[in-house]
């Protein structure tokens, strides 16, 4: 049974960590959670102490806490263990990319980043692998006050990543998952007033064939239903699972 840390208690970690503690998540144990105060999660506690908390030897280390605590621990996460990651914007940095990579080849720890609030990345793998021709990614980031949609931004996903600090996480892992972030083309979309949540998806060319998703993820706090952590939770339940697809 691995033993997982994780960093992030709120509208995302808090499911994953329930799970866990309930046996929902595969055979896997929560060894211990990181998060900005000390508190107790359903009597588990919670530290704020970086330091401790690395120093717990974990078999993996989960990030859900977002591109601030992906920026500060992750790079420190992958020199113990592999480590499982929802908040990869940071990753738009050149340099912090080069070394996260560095860090992955030295220690042979992965670092893998969930599909979170996007599925079907194999389809962007497998049109890399079928000799890829070009991914197109789109993402809006809530209703604004037009009566039509705005465009905010064109360019690449790296381009995206430093521009827009929070909610892009998906455009960085459709273009890690694919081409890259400089070969991954992005259009940031503000849909019109009114519109209800989010929507975001691919296209991806290739001459294997065209792969096209849209997602409408939900969130419901009080319920602790997200999208992003259900993502999580199946990655769990699926490295100890009998049959698996994909």
């Amino acid at each position: 049974m691995k033993r997982v840390g994780l960093i992030g208690c709120g509208a995302i970690g808090r499911p994953v960590a329930r799970a866990l503690l309930t046996g929902k998540a595969g055979a896997h144990s929560l060894a211990a959670v990181l998060a900005r105060a000390r508190r107790d999660l359903d009597g588990f506690p919670v530290t704020d102490t970086a330091d401790r908390f690395l120093a717990g030897g974990h078999d993996l280390i989960i990030e859900a806490g977002g591109p601030a605590a992906f920026r500060a621990l992750v790079p420190a996460a992958l020199e113990r263990c592999e480590v499982w990651a929802v908040s990869p914007v940071p990753l738009a940095d050149p340099v912090l990319e080069r070394e996260i990579r560095g860090i992955s080849a030295s220690t042979g720890h992965a670092l893998r980043i969930a599909p979170g609030a996007l599925a079907a990345f194999d389809g962007i793998a497998t049109a890399m692998a079928g000799g890829l021709e070009s991914l197109d990614v789109f993402i809006d980031l809530g209703a604004g006050e037009a009566s039509e949609p705005e465009l905010l931004f064109e360019g690449t996903a790296r381009e995206v990543g430093l521009r827009f600090p929070e909610g892009v996480n998906v455009v960085i892992a459709a273009a890690l998952a694919g081409p890259g972030l400089d070969a991954t083309h992005v259009r940031v979309m503000r849909p019109p007033r009114g519109s209800a949540g989010r929507t975001m998806g691919f296209t991806v060319r290739s001459r294997a064939g065209v792969f096209e998703l849209m997602a409408r993820p939900r969130v419901v706090r009080a319920e602790d239903i997200h999208t992003v952590a259900a993502s999580l939770i199946a990655m769990l339940r699926r490295e100890t699972a009998g049959i698996v697809i994909g």
